[in-house]
C-alpha cells in the first residue's frame, strides 16, 4: 500500500466524517427550532390576544428572543408554574359572578402588565 493511497483513504474518511457532522448539525438545528415553536405557540395566542398584534408577527418576534426572555414571558403569561394568585385566583373569579367580567378583568390586567 502506497502512501498516496493511504492518504486518499484518510481523506475519504475525513470527508465522510465532515458530511456526517454537517447532517447531524442540521438535524439538531431542526429539532431545536421545532421545540422552540412548540414552546412559543401557547404564548403567541395569549400575547397576540392581549396586544392585538397578528399571531404570525408575534411568533416571529418570540422566535428570535433570548431563552431568558422566553422564560420570563412564560411566567408572565401563566404558562409556567402556578398562577400568581395561586388557588385564590379561581375563588376570586367565581366571586365576581360573571365569567365575562372575569375575562375582562384578566385582559385589562394583562394589558397593564404588558404595557
Amino acid at each position: 500500500m502506497s502512501t498516496t493511497s493511504f492518504l486518499l483513504k484518510v481523506a475519504d474518511v475525513l470527508d465522510a466524517v465532515a458530511d456526517e457532522k454537517s447532517q447531524l448539525s442540521t438535524e439538531l438545528t431542526q429539532i431545536k427550532e421545532a421545540k422552540r415553536r412548540e414552546a412559543i405557540t401557547p404564548m403567541v395566542d395569549k400575547i397576540s390576544f392581549v396586544t392585538g398584534e397578528d399571531s404570525e408577527e408575534v411568533a416571529k418576534k418570540l422566535a428570535s428572543v433570548d431563552d431568558n426572555v422566553l422564560d420570563l414571558l412564560k411566567g408572565i403569561t401563566g404558562l409556567e408554574g402556578g398562577n400568581i394568585g395561586g388557588s385564590n385566583t379561581k375563588v376570586a373569579s367565581v366571586e365576581m359572578g360573571s365569567s365575562a367580567r372575569s375575562a375582562k378583568a384578566d385582559r385589562d390586567f394583562a394589558n397593564w402588565i404588558l404595557s
